[in-house]
């Protein structure tokens, strides 16, 4: 008999490759619509994209692209109270972990204006949004600086720390970059250098960089003729948007035969914060020094060796090929949606609101939480979980990332100390999860577990998933309180590119007058006071330490049978997975406490508890009455009313069987 699956196989895959579609050839046009040959000036997306696509469609039409700048309250009310909490997108929203705050109108003194935020930021932010509209609605191109002091017009000058005039007609704004995600191989470093030296028209020309369409030269920017054919016309590789686009900003992504590089980076958000990397490749495989190496066969995450992109799950809202899946709000008896967005409709205007999940750290277009496909989309756990006593209960009160991110095996931030400044200027930074520099290769990475923490899924139920909490510490001061700029933090740490005389009084320990690492911590009530006292020489009124906990999801880095987690008594027994504690601090700063932040879906109900070390813990909240544990937790009325009933059941027996031996003797005497 001859065998079909190969060729039902290469047939398969020859039919998709035919359907594969090439993007026709581009004319790239500059902001006036003419050709970037003819003008040589930058390359504009609007126009040169929209020549096909509804580009204004969009940008309107991102989340990405608006950064919460649309979600913002009105001018001047970033002033108020919790500044820091009205936005929830990254423009606006305060951040300790980058420690800057966008200037609001109504501030006399700046600390972040749009300018210097595009210079900070922009490597993370797609271009369009606040990085060319003003926050009245204005384009950030036609803004004039005047003599008042406008966040939008001014930035700070980091030698003096004082603001200067910024030239919007010189610099040009950033308008959204498709480049960025359409092209396999983006040069995003060209990008991100152009954003730093604030020739920001210049970016999306950047990105071309590796194309050899342009080159650059000592006044710029040249357009290579010989990428282009005779009609001033070029060939691009255009495509949908990989794994690797969206790591560019989001996470580390790893396709490639050579060992994976940890990279330490604030850039990779969800591998900084969350220690999650998304690679087909084997753990053992990697360049890590890490413990129990050989014992590490699994993938760093299963839908990566299965080859799914992230636009697997996070597709475009209004893209036909994954409408058919979305039935909220629909009627449940047609068999097919014919209201369902056209093709030739869709490519000229497609939606960049991509389906998005709910996380507990990223509050942003919350309109469309639980649009994308969750876990239950692909699987039928009731048909592969056959072996788990008593399932649906489980799958109510786990979401599947409890048992299938058991561990994570990277680095991530545990505690971000701004009360002390490093020889940087920068704050002193904990991981978790390795023993040593995070920035030695040769330091053991140990991996660590994530905690629990319940979440409420789309229909509403408490379900546990797994999380990183990052602690940090940084001085507040006025009233309403404000961040202490940085600039003055380092005013007051700083004399003359060397610590203070009187900080290095303060903090050092063993007398040597060099700051060692261990020593940069406000452990104690003098070297708080200190700090404070240097706060108040350079013009802070009523410094104070605050300390807040934000929790971050952990969705990726999920492995199969057997690495997930199996066995009943790894929750239900005394020592529980689900009560585990997760260690938040090596020290505390000030001796303060932190708060949980007011803007997170997470329930950070848990105890926090000092170790003997002088560090800090965070313990799960162990009884609750919707994540009730067996096996694990106590509760008073619950015990009562079973040892009640093991008594009745008692009491019952020896009653019944009482009954039975009187009646048994009555009848022996009548005989």
């Amino acid at each position: 008999m001859i065998r079909l699956w190969p060729l039902t196989f290469v047939f398969i895959a020859a039919t998709a490759l035919s359907q594969q579609s090439e993007h026709p050839a581009l004319m790239l046009l500059d902001k006036n619509e003419e050709n970037v040959l003819t003008s040589g000036g930058p390359v504009s997306l609007y126009a040169t994209c929209g020549q096909c696509h509804d580009t204004d469609y969009i940008t309107h039409n991102s989340y990405h692209v608006s950064a919460g700048l649309d979600e913002m309250a009105p001018p001047g009310h970033l002033s108020g109270e919790r500044a820091w909490d009205i936005s929830s997108g990254p423009f606006g929203r305060w951040d300790p972990l980058t420690y800057r705050l966008l200037t609001a109108k109504s501030e006399a003194e700046l600390d972040l204006g749009t300018a210097d935020w595009i210079r900070l930021f922009g490597s993370r932010h797609v271009g369009g949004g606040p990085a060319e509209i003003s926050r009245e609605g204005k384009p950030l191109e036609e803004l004039q600086a005047g003599d008042d002091l406008d966040p939008e017009t001014h930035v700070l000058n980091p030698n003096t720390g004082l603001p200067e005039k910024w030239d919007w007609q010189g610099s040009g704004s950033v308008e959204m970059n498709c480049f960025l995600c359409h092209l396999p191989n983006p040069d995003n470093s060209e990008r991100i250098r152009e954003l730093k030296a604030g020739r920001f028209r210049w970016a999306a020309t950047a990105t071309l960089a590796r194309t050899g369409l342009v080159k650059r030269s000592e006044s710029g920017w040249e357009w290579d003729r010989e990428g282009f054919d005779e009609d001033g016309v070029c060939e691009l590789p255009i495509r949908d948007p990989k794994s690797g686009n969206c790591g560019i900003c989001h996470a580390l992504v790893h396709y490639g035969q050579e060992p994976l590089d940890y990279k330490h980076d604030l850039d990779m958000r969800a591998t900084e914060t969350e220690g999650q990397v998304y690679s087909p490749q084997r753990i053992s495989g990697s360049n890590m020094n890490l413990a129990g190496k050989d014992t590490l066969s699994c993938p760093w995450d299963i839908h990566a060796e299965r080859l799914y992109q992230c636009t697997n799950c996070h597709y475009s809202v209004n893209n036909p090929a994954f409408s058919a899946d979305k039935q909220v709000n629909k009627p449940g008896y047609p068999s097919f949606d014919s209201s369902r967005e056209n093709t030739g409709d869709y490519l000229e205007r497609p939606s960049h609101n991509f389906a998005k999940g709910s996380s507990a750290s990223i509050l942003l277009a919350d309109s469309l939480d639980g649009s994308m496909r969750l876990c239950e989309s692909c699987h039928d756990a009731e048909k592969t979980h056959t072996w788990h006593p008593n399932m649906k209960r489980h799958l109510r009160a786990l979401a599947c990332e409890a048992c299938h991110i058991p561990r994570i095996h990277a680095p991530a931030r545990s505690q971000v100390d701004w009360t002390v400044l490093t020889p940087e200027g920068q704050a002193r930074i904990e991981y978790r999860g390795v023993k040593g520099s995070v920035d030695e290769t040769s330091s053991l990475v140990t991996g660590w577990q994530p905690v629990l923490l319940a979440r409420e899924k789309a229909d509403r139920w408490l379900s546990l998933y797994p999380h990183n909490i990052i602690s940090s510490w940084y001085w507040v001061a006025g009233d309403p309180e404000r961040p202490v700029r940085l600039q003055e933090l380092k005013l007051a740490f700083f004399l003359e590119g060397a610590y203070h005389p009187d900080i290095v009084s303060a903090l050092d320990e063993n007398g040597d007058r060099v700051l060692s690492r261990s020593e940069l911590a406000l452990d104690t009530p003098e070297k708080t006071e200190a700090v404070k006292k240097r706060l108040e020489a350079v013009g802070i009124h009523a410094p104070r330490i605050k300390g807040e906990m934000q929790p971050y999801s952990i969705h990726h880095n999920v492995v199969s049978f057997p690495w997930a987690t199996r066995r009943c008594k790894d929750c239900h027994s005394r020592e529980s997975r689900i009560s585990q504690p997760l260690r938040l601090a090596a020290y505390v700063p000030g001796g303060v406490v932190p708060e949980t932040i007011v803007r997170t879906n997470a329930r950070m109900n848990g105890e926090l508890r000092k170790t003997p070390d002088g560090g800090l813990e965070y313990r799960p909240a162990s009884g609750d009455p919707q994540v009730y544990i067996l096996g694990h937790d106590r509760s008073v009325w619950l015990d009562g009313i079973g040892l009640l009933a093991i008594l009745g059941a008692l009491a019952g027996v020896v009653v019944h069987g009482g009954l039975r031996l009187y009646i048994y003797r009555q009848r022996k005497k009548v005989k």
